[in-house]
């Protein structure tokens, strides 16, 4: 169990890397909210802000919802973030993108 966590530590720290982004976090669906798996880089209390996330808010909630990439480019005044505010006004995070893996079945 161990190998495989850090290898998605590895992946998920090498997908931020080539995007450019010095920063991510895996979420995991678990019915309908996304919770965090596993964190790269980001500040406590953004994550403790952020929380679980409803699929269809936020950012990477909105990505498993359309089942595409999405980008919030303002958390503090996008609507669909509103649940989320706390982990943005805790920090100097104010953008994100988010890219949903989907597995062959979905």
């Amino acid at each position: 169990m161990l190998y495989s966590f850090r290898f998605i530590a590895t992946i998920v720290r090498i997908a931020g890397e080539h995007s450019g982004a010095q920063r991510g976090t895996l979420y995991v669906v678990d019915g309908g909210v996304l919770r965090p798996y596993l964190v790269h880089n980001l500040p406590q209390a953004y994550i403790d802000g952020i929380r679980t996330v409803k699929v269809g808010t936020q950012c990477c909630g909105r990505a498993v919802a359309q089942r595409k990439p999405w980008i919030v480019t303002d958390m503090l005044t996008d609507a669909l973030f509103i649940d989320g505010i706390k982990g943005a006004l805790a920090t100097l995070i104010r953008a994100g993108f988010s890219v949903p893996y989907l597995t062959v079945t979905g």
